[in-house]
């Protein structure tokens, strides 16, 4: 990654009864490898982001939201930025199907950069800039580059 000033998320993937292992684990290679000012460590489970903080609360961190039942209300979207800020998370991930102009608004209120994920539709990279989404996370990211070259 030498030259490369590119960010990388880095999701963990664990159950709760996992999470810690796995978090002294990631923590033990961002320091072995000097990842600290260039990764972001996310995951779905929240104790496992709490347990990265503990450990190292330099090490920047995401909590991943996705859409666990459809229409998901304002209110419970807006809700999900509290999950994250009580998971002492610098950042928030979330399904692009949760993104909104109130949900991206309360988010940055609370100092919590929004990130989308899986976006594979060109349109995305107009919105993220209308929005102030921080990052897309995609399947494509030829696709999206091109979008963005040409926008």
């Amino acid at each position: 990654m030498a030259g490369n000033e590119a960010s990388l998320y880095l999701e963990m993937k664990s159950d709760r009864s996992e999470s810690e292992e796995l978090a002294v684990a990631v923590v033990m290679l961002v320091k072995e490898y000097a990842l600290r000012d260039r990764v972001i460590v996310e995951s779905f489970t929240l104790s496992a982001i709490e347990s990265v903080k503990r450990l190292d609360r330099d090490i920047k961190t995401a909590a991943l939201f996705e859409p666990k039942r459809r229409p998901i209300s304002l209110l419970h979207r807006l809700k999900l930025i509290e999950l994250a800020r009580c998971a002492r998370a610098d950042e928030i991930a979330l399904h692009h199907s949760l993104i909104s102009p109130r949900v991206v608004e309360r988010a940055t209120e609370s100092q919590l950069p929004v990130v989308a994920w899986t976006v594979d539709r060109p349109a995305w990279v107009r919105r993220a800039r209308i929005l102030g989404i921080k990052a897309l996370i995609t399947n494509d990211p030829g696709r999206l580059i091109c979008a963005r070259q040409a926008g």
